[in-house]
């Protein structure tokens, strides 16, 4: 989101007191100590340094079903909501659901998903933005909180996980540095 390199250079600066080239060099206890300090307590008591892992904190990539797949265009409908209430995501992946079903949208190659549109180490829980989703055939007419996007046909990497949000946050980050960061996809 932001405007140039330079604008992303001195806003990462000003926030954790280093540039980002500087931040690059440092071993990986130095950055997440840095890490960690921007986030113990931020969000209304929630100490999102448990999701800051060392490397020997992840998970074997072999215990991630990461399939690389190309999809169609997706079309889908969605509720916004954020990753600092659980319940609130169960009930918008039900009102969600339940939206386009009483509007006869769903059928059996209807998927419904979640996508985060944020990462809980570098955004606060209550801005982090969670989208609960459910494909549809075409743009239906919208009214209260439901949302309408597209996503591209394009290759995607895909895994299912499970488990609490800790056990999510290890499953993500094990794929984002051990798997993403080896796969010559971005």
């Amino acid at each position: 989101g932001y405007n140039s390199l330079e604008a992303f250079s001195r806003a990462f600066k000003n926030y954790y007191s280093k540039s980002p080239d500087v931040f690059r060099r440092l071993n990986e206890e130095e950055r997440l100590d840095i890490l960690r300090a921007k986030t113990e307590n931020k969000s209304n008591g929630f100490d999102y340094s448990s999701f800051l892992l060392r490397s020997d904190q992840l998970l074997e990539v072999d215990d991630l079903s990461i399939e690389v797949v190309k999809l169609p265009e997706r079309k889908f409908v969605y509720i916004p909501t954020t990753l600092a209430d659980l319940d609130q995501i169960n009930s918008s992946m039900q009102k969600v659901k339940q939206w386009a079903q009483i509007r006869e949208l769903v059928n059996d190659e209807s998927d419904l998903f979640g996508l985060f549109m944020g990462f809980p180490i570098f955004t606060a829980l209550e801005k982090c933005r969670y989208l609960t989703c459910i494909t549809v055939d075409q743009k239906p007419k919208l009214n209260g909180d439901v949302q309408y996007m597209e996503l591209p046909a394009r290759t995607y990497a895909s895994m299912t996980v499970s488990g609490n949000v800790n056990r999510m946050i290890q499953q993500v980050m094990t794929f984002n540095k051990n798997w993403l960061q080896g796969s010559g996809y971005e």
